[in-house]
Order: C-alpha cells, then sequence, then structure tokens
C-alpha cells in the first residue's frame, strides 16, 4: 500500500451522510491534520498506498461508547483507514480526578493511540465515510513536512522544570554534566511530547489526557511520563515481546530520534544532583 499522506491532503469526493451516520464534531480539515500526525510519526512513504488503484482515500468515523465513572464527560470517537489497515482512537478528554483536584480537559479530539486494524465496516455500520484525492492529500503531507511547532511561552518553562523533576528520579550518571535533551515538534492533535536525552541514551514521553498548556499536564510528572531505554527497550520487532507495550521497534526508536534530534529543539540543563531545580539559569533551548 502506498501512504500518499501528502495525498491526504485530500480533498473531500463524496459527502452526502447516509443512514446511520452523523455529523461530525470535527471537520475535514481537522482530520487531514489528524492524518498528518500519523504521516508524520508512524508511517513511511513506502507504506502509503502504494497498491491502490482508486487514487482516493477513505476515512471511515464512529463514536464509540466508553464505559465511564460517574461524572466523566469525555467522548470518544475511532476513525480508520482501510488502504492502510490503520486504526486511530481519538479523545476529548472533560473529567476531573477528584483525588487529585486536577481537571482534565482538552479543547479538541486528540490523537490516544494509533493501531493495526484489519476491519473495514460496511453500510449501515454506523460509520461516517469521508473521502479524499489521494495526490491532493499526499501533496499536502508532502508541502508541510518541514512545518515545525517548538515549544514556546510557558510550555519551555513547564518543560525545564519536567526534564528536572525526570532527572532528580532518574539521575544522570555524570551530574556535574551538562544534559542535553532533544524535544521533538509539538502537534495540535495529540498531546504527546517525546524527548530524547542524549547522555543517558532515553526517550522520554511526556502525555497526559489535558492539552500540553494546561497546567493540569504538568501538575502531577512523572504520574504521565513513559522511559524508553535505548540499551534494554529497543527491539527488532514487537513479536520478540508479545502482549508488553513496555518495548518499542528499532523503526519506532529511528523516527523519534530523528524526529526529536534533526526537526526538534534542544535544550541544556547543567544538573548538580538536587541543586538543578535553582533559578532556571544554565538552561536555554534553540531552534
Amino acid at each position: 500500500m502506498r501512504l500518499s499522506f501528502l495525498t491526504l491532503a485530500v480533498i473531500l469526493l463524496a459527502a452526502p451522510l447516509r443512514a446511520g451516520e452523523e455529523e461530525l464534531p470535527f471537520d475535514d480539515d481537522y482530520i487531514r491534520g489528524i492524518l498528518h500526525n500519523i504521516y508524520y510519526w508512524y508511517l513511511d512513504d513506502k507504506t502509503y498506498f502504494e497498491d491502490d488503484t482508486d487514487r482516493v482515500v477513505e476515512v471511515l468515523i464512529a463514536p464509540v461508547e466508553v464505559e465511564q465513572d460517574r461524572g466523566h464527560r469525555s467522548r470518544h470517537y475511532e476513525m480508520i483507514v482501510p488502504d492502510l489497515d490503520l486504526g486511530v482512537d481519538l479523545t476529548r478528554s472533560d473529567y476531573t480526578i477528584e483525588e487529585l483536584g486536577l481537571v482534565i480537559r482538552n479543547d479538541g479530539f486528540k490523537i490516544v493511540s494509533v493501531h493495526t486494524e484489519t476491519r473495514e465496516p460496511g453500510p449501515g455500520k454506523g460509520y461516517t465515510a469521508k473521502r479524499f484525492s489521494e495526490e491532493e492529500l499526499f501533496s499536502r503531507l508532502m508541502s508541510r513536512r518541514n512545518e515545525k511547532v517548538p515549544p514556546a511561552g510557558k510550555t519551555v518553562g513547564r518543560l525545564r522544570k519536567g526534564l528536572k523533576e525526570m532527572m532528580s528520579m532518574e539521575p544522570p550518571a555524570n551530574r556535574e554534566r551538562v544534559q542535553t535533551f532533544y524535544i521533538g515538534p509539538l502537534s495540535p492533535y495529540s498531546n504527546d511530547i517525546w524527548v530524547f536525552w542524549e547522555e543517558e541514551r532515553k526517550i522520554l514521553l511526556f502525555s497526559s489526557d489535558s492539552d500540553i498548556d494546561t497546567d493540569a499536564y504538568w501538575a502531577h510528572l512523572p504520574l504521565f511520563t513513559t522511559v524508553y531505554e535505548l540499551e534494554g527497550d529497543v527491539v527488532a520487532a514487537l513479536d520478540e515481546v508479545p502482549g508488553s507495550n513496555a518495548y518499542v521497534t528499532k523503526n519506532w526508536a529511528g523516527r523519534v530520534l530523528y524526529n526529536c534530534i534533526v526537526d526538534g529543539y534542544k535544550m541544556e540543563i547543567r544538573y548538580r544532583g538536587r541543586r538543578a531545580g535553582g533559578n532556571g539559569k544554565g538552561v536555554r533551548i534553540r531552534q
């Protein structure tokens, strides 16, 4: 399959709602943005619709009923791209963690997981079908592949504080040395922040149901943080560790490292044991 994500630059070809379909809470351009995020973080050009002959990208979208605790008002959708055997779970969070006093809320729907999906629901299954011109979509993806969103404003300070907290949890081997972090481009379609810690050879994933620019996102680190050790948590294929989500593949790690180091933003923090909190001097971020 040749995933022409720039082809996902997408022009809606088919349109009116059919029986069982509903008006979606996001527009076509938002769907294009989600596809662009998937293209950038998950998919290789070689996989894009190479065996596809109709030159149309179909996206199937439906609401999902999820059992939730009382007081949760979150909404959930799933998106299936049959040409890619791909499924995407989207959530607009809206709930409170009473024990922590945190209000968790997103302004829009965010990607919470991307996975292999071989289902191709037929008509009448409750899915809204969106069809985009493959050529136009891939063109859009390619034209925007170098668009990068750096951390800015308060997010820079929050990242700095978060990374210092991570260092206090997992102290670097050389505590007198400047520690170097490469922060992957941010996305309005995901709450993930990928970071490569060069000296310790670790990949950090900050993630939360809250939007990145909210206090709730950063309030309880490392509660929402995953650490991958390049020396032990990277495998050739996930078949080596069936049923575990504690590993990443070499291909995936390579994609993350490229996005962080080449397309990302460099932050240096001088760490001296627990004195790292300090006044923030010695920390700098650059494009």
